[in-house]
């Protein structure tokens, strides 16, 4: 992709609440999940990158896969190996910097898998009809998965949605935590279980929830809840009040007399 489409893309994804995605490819024929890449650290476990969403991410593979016709079987193409239930970490596979997939879900909070659905690398135009026959049950599936976990808005003390607010799950520490758009909207995939959620904004007293989440596919909707923060309530000034008048000074009753050029100056010698 050349430079000028990737920055396009990039700012496609800062204009817009992108909450699931794919992309396409040919060449292999599995769903590949984040990360792709890793620095080295705690989310390398038994060769794989493992993300904080890992749960989501494989349910999310497994959901294409299995929907088609024959990628969750694991069969191999000639130069790759084949993958259990057709699906992989993308690091686990091999490493790769600079991934869409990986991109999206740290710097958009968009979840995204990369799918091979083809062997062939460049499919002749031939062979595209059975390749929709293939993979159309399991795009439909996909994208009604879009409905997982909850959404919502968050209100601040005066109950209007606000911008960039924290949105955090305890147990899912992501790289770059999940905040609301300009409509004060968050969205976050999850699968059902109960999970306790923490939002900040500043001037606002830290909320802490715990939402019991069902799976919202089968009804086309996710949960729906409004996170309702409490301005911090700063302590008032006290009145302003004016110091006591202070009464006038006694009249002076020293002697002057008159020296030099006509300068008044007290009457018996003293320092100035």
């Amino acid at each position: 992709m050349a430079l000028q489409q990737v920055r396009a893309v990039m700012n496609w994804l800062k204009m817009e609440s992108f909450v699931l995605s794919a992309n396409l490819h040919g060449g292999a024929m599995v769903a590949s999940y984040p990360y792709d890449n890793s620095n080295g650290g705690s989310e390398l476990v038994s060769g794989a990158s493992v993300s904080p969403d890992d749960d989501v991410f494989v349910h999310l593979a497994k959901v294409y896969s299995h929907n088609h016709a024959s990628m969750h079987n694991g069969g191999r193409c000639d130069d790759t190996r084949p993958f259990m239930d057709g699906i992989t970490n993308g690091y686990q596979w091999y490493p790769l910097s600079g991934g869409m997939q990986d991109y999206n879900y740290v710097w958009a909070q968009c979840l995204e898998l990369t799918l091979e659905v083809s062997c062939c690398k460049f499919p002749p135009a031939k062979e595209l009809p059975a390749l929709w026959t293939d993979n159309r049950k399991s795009l439909l599936s996909y994208i009604q998965q879009v409905h997982l976990g909850v959404k919502g808005r968050v209100l601040d003390g005066s109950g209007v949605p606000v911008q960039n607010a924290v949105v955090e799950v305890k147990g899912r520490s992501n790289m770059c935590p999940f905040r609301t758009d300009r409509h004060g909207e968050y969205y976050r995939l999850l699968l059902p279980g109960n999970y306790s959620f923490t939002v900040t904004y500043p001037g606002h007293k830290v909320l802490t929830e715990t939402l019991t989440v069902p799976y919202g596919p089968d009804k086309y909707s996710a949960l729906k809840h409004d996170f309702l923060l409490r301005s911090i309530a700063t302590t008032p000034a006290p009145p302003r009040t004016h110091p006591p008048r202070l009464a006038p000074p006694p009249p002076v009753t020293t002697p002057y007399t008159w020296r030099g050029a006509g300068l008044l100056s007290p009457g018996p010698p003293g320092r100035r």
